[in-house]
């Protein structure tokens, strides 16, 4: 399964949970939703500014202790903006 793929069952998964419903019951078309759905949430999330806190896990996981640069948060958003990016784009759902 592609990351998107697996977001996107992932999500359907938690809104569906307890119903007798089943992801691989869905037809290949309503399977096909889900990723659409799941694809603009994170195209979305790829074009807002992230909160501080957000931004803040990002550096300490990047920099173990060392000084942050502003060119460096600029390269870590756009890092995680590509990331997103290319998992929305997902050729192979």
């Amino acid at each position: 399964m592609t990351p998107l793929e697996i977001a996107a069952k992932a999500r359907w998964e938690a809104r569906n949970a307890g119903f007798g419903e089943y992801w691989e019951e869905l037809t290949k078309r309503e399977q096909r939703e889900e990723y659409d759905d799941m694809r603009a949430g994170l195209l979305a999330l790829a074009e807002v500014e992230l909160p501080e806190d957000v931004m803040k896990s990002g550096r300490d996981a990047l920099l173990h202790e060392r000084e942050w640069r502003i060119s460096e948060a600029v390269q870590a958003r756009e890092a995680f903006r590509a990331m997103l990016r290319s998992i929305a784009g997902g050729t192979n759902v």
